[in-house]
């Protein structure tokens, strides 16, 4: 039976049966799917810290979405923070689900749920990001 960290690779996390894999990247106010595509997803890891930029960009490429998280490398894993920004707009990230693997010999494969929240008084959820496990490329120093 999985537990609340979710099914594994490719399982919903209630442990159902097979379905349909949700949008990239759906509008929580509309219920809508938005047209976005991974770019890349970049990171380091540092011991038992791990950061990552995930970057997002719209089908027509006029849009970007970036993503920065950090993880805490545990048994579970655990999300430590996050906030994401597109154009002029930004905001905290809360991580509803993480998947987190390898990397001790290769490039880990980092996944979740994330909840895109909006600044100000009461936080409201914008966008949610269904990132399937995607592998990580070193990031460069700049």
């Amino acid at each position: 039976e999985p537990g609340p960290t979710g099914g594994g690779p490719g399982k919903p996390p209630d442990g159902g049966g097979r379905a349909d894999p949700p949008p990239l990247v759906e509008d929580i106010a509309t219920a809508s799917p938005l047209a976005f595509r991974v770019a890349g997803v970049t990171g380091h890891r540092d011991g038992y810290h791990f950061s990552s930029e995930i970057n997002l960009v719209s089908s027509n490429e006029s849009d970007t979405l970036i993503l920065s998280i950090q993880l805490a490398i545990a048994v579970p894993t655990e999300f430590v923070g996050g906030d994401w920004r597109s154009g002029d707009q930004r905001g905290p990230v809360v991580a509803t689900y993480i998947e987190f693997f390898g990397g001790q010999g290769g490039m880990p494969l980092v996944g979740g749920r994330f909840l895109l929240l909006e600044t100000g008084d009461i936080r409201t959820g914008r966008m949610r990001v269904n990132l399937p496990p995607t592998e990580v490329q070193t990031r460069r120093n700049r």
